[in-house]
Order: C-alpha cells, then structure tokens, then sequence
C-alpha cells in the first residue's frame, strides 16, 4: 500500500519533507508529511497541537533538538502583549484621564489662558513620555518571563535576532523623536511594541519546524 499523507494526500517526499508516522492511526491516516503536520500544529486548537484529533494519543515526533511550547492563548497578558491598538487605546486614555484631572485641580483663571497653555502642554509632554516608560517597563517583565521557557537559546536567537534588531532601532528612534512630539510617534511607538511578542510566537515556530527530523 502506498504512502499517503492524510492532509494533503500526496505519495510525493524527500528527505527534506519525509512521511512521519506520529501516533497510533493506523491504515491511509497512518502517515503525514512533516511540514504539513508542522503547518497542522502551528494552527491546530491547542489540545490538537500535542495529541491527534483522531486517535487522541499523543504525537511522537524525532526532533534535532528540544520543542518549544507556546504561551497560553487564553492568559489576559498574552492577549493583550499581541494587540497593538489594544495598547494604544489604553496609554492615551490613561494620558487624557490624567490631563483632565490635572485641569481640574489646577483651575486657572480666565486672564492667564496662555500660560494654563504652556504648562498643560508640558505636563501632558512628561505625563506620556512617563506612560511610554511604564508601558515598556511592564512589557519587558512579562517578555522576560516568556524568554526565561525558552529551551533552546541559540536558536532563539539565531532565528529572531535580526527581526528583533530591526523593532528595537524603530522603538529607539521613536522614543528620541517623543522627546520633541508625542503625536505621532508616540503611537507609532506604542504600535511597535508588541512586535516583540509576534516575532517570539514566530521563533518559536521555526524552531519547532525546523527541529523536526
């Protein structure tokens, strides 16, 4: 009986693409192609990622090297590191909440507009500026957790250093022009941020792509 990949029915292979044999069906599902039960995986429900929808044994797979696993989709802190307007919307709500009760305590009278003017705008300068910092201090705690998983570190970095490199030089340039205006590089800024956190859901991907056999 012919080998037949049960995703994309194919009998084609070679031995960058082999037929795997990871669980216990057996007959015509018996083999898959390991890119399409990678891309399967990468796709799958989360309790289909490490056991078959048919069969519900767990999927044995020969690796190079150790499987990453991916954050929990359902975690609010996951959901809200992968949402770039998510992020934005919340730092300028929190920056008009705190202009506007800035306003109110501090009432000026009718005669000295121009100077209420001067001083709102520098405070509302500071006050986001101290909202971007928080916003990346918060950003960078939760990262860091995610990388303290990481099973395979080089290849982590192999992987999405250049990706990385590339958001940080944007973040950096952003953060240096919010010293002069906060709109609109401060949305910008704020919009890239959470780059971070796609680009390690995509390393992880790679690595447990590429690290099958």
């Amino acid at each position: 009986m012919p080998r037949i990949c049960r995703f994309c029915l194919s009998e084609e292979w070679d031995k960058n693409n082999p037929f795997l044999s990871p669980c216990a069906c057996a007959g015509t599902i018996k083999y898959v192609h390991r890119s399409c039960l990678a891309t399967w995986r990468a796709v799958a429900p989360e309790e289909h990622r490490f056991y078959c929808q048919l069969c519900h044994t767990q999927y044995i797979l020969p690796r190079r090297w150790l499987e990453e696993s991916f954050p929990v989709p359902g975690l609010l802190w996951n959901s809200i590191l992968s949402q770039h307007f998510l992020i934005i919307a919340i730092v300028h709500y929190i920056h008009l909440l705190l202009i506007m009760n800035f306003n109110r305590l501090h009432a000026f009278p009718t005669d000295n507009n121009i100077a209420a003017t001067l001083l709102n705008d520098h405070v509302g300068h500071k006050t986001y500026n101290v909202l971007l910092l928080v916003s990346t201090v918060l950003y960078i705690g939760v990262y860091a957790q995610l990388i303290q998983k990481i099973r395979n570190r080089v290849l982590y970095v192999y992987y999405g250093a250049i990706d990385m490199l590339r958001i940080g030089i944007g973040l950096g340039v952003c953060l240096y022009l919010c010293q002069y205006t906060i709109f609109p590089c401060g949305a910008l800024y704020l919009y890239l941020l959470p780059q971070y956190y796609n680009i390690h859901i995509r390393t992880l991907q790679k690595i447990n792509f590429n690290g099958l056999m």
